[in-house]
């Protein structure tokens, strides 16, 4: 089990017109941490705000698209069995 000291948590209010609260919206995941409900954006927005800013946000983008594949297969494996 990972404790709160594992994570690391932005706070974004705005990345030019990619990551606005209205266009997020549509993709978002409710995480509780402490009784505490979380809205996060999913991976389809953290792809595209990690290909519209910083260099060293490239290595994310590797993460992402990697976590991204590995869903997709797997959810792809339980429609087939």
């Amino acid at each position: 089990m990972k404790s709160l000291t594992d994570f690391y948590i932005d706070i974004i209010g705005r990345i030019g017109e990619v990551a606005t609260y209205k266009n997020i919206s549509q993709d978002v995941e409710i995480y509780q941490i402490l009784g505490v409900k979380i809205p996060v954006c999913g991976i389809e927005t953290l792809i595209k705000i990690k290909e519209t800013v910083r260099p060293k946000d490239k290595m994310d983008l590797e993460f992402l698209r990697e976590k991204q594949k590995k869903e997709t297969d797997k959810k792809w494996q339980s429609i087939s069995d």
